[in-house]
């Protein structure tokens, strides 16, 4: 409820996806550096996105941090960004080397309280706050396993296009 109401308050302007990427692994180094987690970044700079800096940054955090918690001690996340020209959007790619997401729970990840973790260590609602978050900006997310072990996210957000005058509008 407290981030329904903050995101209805907030204006959303125009925000460099690469910079809430880089945002996003600062705040997860610490979690890592006693860990043999090598961080891999595939980062082009793509068009501008309209939407809220912090919140976009809570999404990443929170796909981060579930990859880190499934590789345990060692393994690799690769966080790769593109520009989608014909979608008009920015596809951010991220990949681990964890135990992956079972295939029966696949579904319901992005629902609201559901973890495989401990239920008393962990609430469930990163993945469906991050769901909220991204549907409110216009964009999409989606989870899947990846045949060689781990776990594949895409995030899709439309670019910001301008119009004649200046203005702008959201795709």
């Amino acid at each position: 409820l407290y981030f329904s109401r903050v995101s209805q308050r907030e204006e959303k302007e125009r925000v460099r996806i690469t910079e809430v990427i880089e945002k996003a692994l600062s705040l997860i180094q610490l979690k890592i550096r006693r860990q043999n987690i090598q961080i891999q970044k595939n980062i082009s700079e793509v068009p501008l996105v309209e939407g809220d800096f912090n919140q976009l940054v809570q999404v990443f955090l929170n796909i981060f941090q579930n990859g880190i918690e499934a590789m345990g001690e060692t393994g690799k996340l690769v966080v790769t960004t593109r520009y989608l020209k014909q979608e008009q959007c920015v596809d951010v790619e991220i990949l681990d080397t964890g135990r992956g997401i079972p295939s029966g729970d696949l579904h319901r990840i992005f629902n609201p309280f559901f973890t495989t973790k401990n239920k008393t260590e962990h609430t469930g609602l990163g993945l469906s706050v991050s769901y909220r978050i991204i549907k409110d900006h216009g964009g999409a997310i989606k989870a899947e396993n990846r045949e060689q072990r781990g776990a594949r996210f895409q995030v899709y957000l439309p670019i910001f296009l301008r119009e004649a005058g200046g203005k702008g509008k959201k795709n």
